[in-house]
């Protein structure tokens, strides 16, 4: 009857799980080719909301296709719209701004296209590594102080834009008859930097480092050792929440020569930087030790070196930080510690781990008095702390 309230229509919802896998492979690649336009930078650099007739001017693309590209970012949450006046137009959302900006740092720029250009190929050697075990092509990248190489052989012409001399594109661009752009060679071409592994790490610590740093109460620490520092960016945040604290950085050569160049003047006297190798040198002494994505690089026997050579640095009363993404206790989840997971096998001999195989992990190497937080949301890491005993 026409008054009945007619049932809902469902699909299949066992087939949910498989069709949000195969949206997720679209949308990776859809937002590296956005970043590669240049549309976020563009929208950012207009004080108003952006029309597609003078956003496909400005970028030389054809209004209907821009217009659904638009669109798509809308329903990824990257982009606004509203209609003024009549007027469709856009602009970026407040997490656009914040991480998908190439003069802006840190951001996430670097980390996606890193996932584009060079996990996805080595996700290629997935059948090799189910018949042969887990490869070491990043623990040996590690001991040669070669880690920038791989990123720079593969993402040269993709990443790192934070140093880019951005040219506007000229406003006369030929129009077709019914006034779209007619593509042309003469827009400038983007110049891309070679980008480095810090770059990267700085994106993946980013939405997580103030967390990190007020996990626990550290302020009666007097100085810091951040093995594996990068470029410092968390050593940097660390000195920044304790006034107090002093930091010190320590990294292989070719990194530390880099890093060096990147610090910030504001706090340079209070972040040092130590060239070294974890299973050569001496590390420095500290009250307080921090390492981030740094344990789960490595097999059990070098994780086994470094915490010990962790331990005998430390004080009495001396603390370690490990900051790892936890996977749960069935080592089902979560997704994001799962396929960091899955991708050890790929990269390297190292793991994630539970936070019970982590509470035991330094309970092993004498430490006492550990907690382990979990940083909610969608991110990559979680946080695990432990006392040396007097």
């Amino acid at each position: 009857m026409a008054g009945d309230i007619q049932p809902e229509l469902f699909s299949d919802p066992l087939a949910d799980p498989i069709v949000k896998i195969t949206d997720a492979a679209k949308k990776l690649k859809i937002l590296g080719f956005v970043l590669e336009m240049g549309l976020f930078d563009e929208l950012e650099q207009s004080s108003n909301w952006e029309t597609v007739p003078t956003l496909a001017i400005k970028l030389g693309y054809d209004r209907d296709a821009l217009q659904r590209i638009l669109n798509t970012l809308v329903c990824f949450k990257l982009l606004d719209k509203k209609t003024t006046n009549g007027c469709t137009v856009y602009h970026n959302t407040s997490a656009t701004s914040k991480y998908l900006i190439s003069s802006k740092e840190p951001s996430l720029i670097h980390f996606i296209h890193s996932e584009i250009n060079m996990v996805m190929a080595m996700y290629d050697t997935l059948p090799a590594v189910l018949r042969q075990g887990t490869t070491d092509n990043i623990t040996e990248a590690f001991k040669r102080g070669k880690m920038d190489e791989i990123h720079m052989t593969s993402l040269t012409k993709q990443m790192n834009r934070t140093n880019l001399e951005t040219k506007k594109v000229p406003m006369e661009i030929p129009l077709d008859k019914n006034q779209n752009p007619v593509p042309t060679n003469d827009k400038p071409k983007k110049k891309f930097s070679p980008i480095n592994f810090m770059l990267t790490m700085n994106g993946l610590i980013a939405p997580t480092a103030s967390v990190i740093t007020k996990a626990f109460d550290l302020s009666g620490h007097k100085s810091l050792l951040d093995l594996g520092g990068g470029s410092g960016y968390l050593a940097s945040e660390f000195v920044r929440a304790y006034p107090g604290l002093k930091a010190m950085v320590f990294d292989l050569p070719d990194t530390i020569k880099i890093a060096r160049l990147q610090q910030d003047d504001e706090i340079k006297s209070r972040v040092l930087f130590v060239e070294g190798d974890f299973f050569k040198d001496n590390f420095p002494q500290a009250d307080l030790i921090v390492l981030s994505h740094v344990i789960h690089n490595w097999e059990r026997n070098k994780v086994d070196i470094i915490l010990d050579k962790a331990f005998n640095r430390l004080p009495g009363g001396g603390e370690i930080i490990i900051a790892e993404k936890f996977l749960n206790e069935d080592k089902t989840g979560p997704e994001t510690s799962i396929l960091f997971d899955l991708s050890m096998c790929l990269f390297c001999k190292g793991r994630e781990r539970t936070q019970k195989e982590y509470i035991q992990l330094l309970h092993n190497h004498g430490f006492r008095n550990i907690e382990a937080k979990i940083i909610d949301g969608i991110n990559y890491h979680d946080v695990i702390i432990g006392r040396k005993p007097f």
